[in-house]
């Protein structure tokens, strides 16, 4: 089992959303991150586009890291999932009445949250 740290693995995936030798990083605007009550990491982004949503994915971060081998560690997971999860087009997704990113924004339910990993949270 992983332990990384999901409050570190957020803050790593921020840093790319701010890395300006990224040329991935200009695709996505972030809005937010944190670890959900469950001990999830939540992020949140959008598109540059000002009238688009904001997406939101929820990790189970040691579940995630242990898709791969050899274990990654924190950057590289991050690496990971802002390449093959952020910033791949993701098109809509749903939106869901839960407490995933409270304090992270406003309006809760203007979030569309995307990817399969949340899906593993209880309903």
């Amino acid at each position: 089992m992983s332990d990384i740290d999901p409050g570190e693995f957020v803050a790593a995936v921020h840093r790319r959303f701010d890395d300006p030798a990224n040329p991935l990083a200009s695709s996505v605007l972030w809005v937010g991150g944190g670890v959900s009550p469950d001990g999830r990491a939540v992020i949140l982004y959008r598109e540059p586009r000002t009238d688009g949503p904001v997406l939101g994915r929820r990790y189970d971060v040691p579940a995630f890291a242990e898709l791969f081998e050899p274990a990654p560690d924190v950057e590289q997971l991050a690496d990971i999932a802002f390449v093959e999860d952020i910033t791949d087009p993701t098109g809509g997704g749903q939106v869901r009445a839960r407490d995933w990113a409270l304090g992270l924004v406003e309006d809760t339910l203007a979030i569309e949250w995307v990817g399969e990993l949340y899906e593993a949270a209880s309903d």
